[in-house]
């Protein structure tokens, strides 16, 4: 039986990388991570590379520069799960590699996808990502 596609984000202020893994390849690609044009950009290659709405998309929370990058592919109808930061530490701690680069982050969210089952699904909206700002917001003043 294959195994199904998973994709791995890690993210930054600037900037996202990004791993397709399949059964057969990986597939590494960075995009910017400013506008929602640069995420339309990130859908269209995600399609162009085959990978349907129903794979696993793991992104690692990231304070609030992981909000865009899910808002747009919920809003597109994929499947982003998004997972604490020590999970992915356990798993860069297990590993024979131990290095850490944004790209092999990105890989190793993605083998994540691959490993783990039940990872929580990203649920938040526009709506309420503006409300956690302003509260936000509130508390610094």
């Amino acid at each position: 039986m294959k195994q199904p596609t998973t994709v791995g984000i890690d993210v930054a202020k600037a900037k996202i990388d990004v791993a397709i893994v399949t059964e057969d390849e990986i597939v590494k690609k960075q995009f910017p991570n400013q506008t929602e044009q640069d995420m339309f950009n990130l859908i269209a290659w995600l399609k162009n590379n085959k990978v349907q709405s129903s794979d696993s998309i793991v992104v690692e929370s990231t304070g609030s520069y992981h909000w865009l990058v899910c808002i747009v592919l919920v809003e597109n109808n994929f499947k982003v799960h998004l997972i604490n930061p020590l999970i992915t530490k356990k798993y860069e701690k297990s590993s024979i590699r131990g290095a850490k680069t944004d790209t092999i982050d990105s890989i190793r969210l993605a083998e994540i996808g691959f490993l783990e089952k039940d990872l929580p699904i990203f649920f938040d909206s526009r709506e309420s990502l503006s409300g956690k700002k302003y509260h936000s917001l509130y508390a610094k003043i």
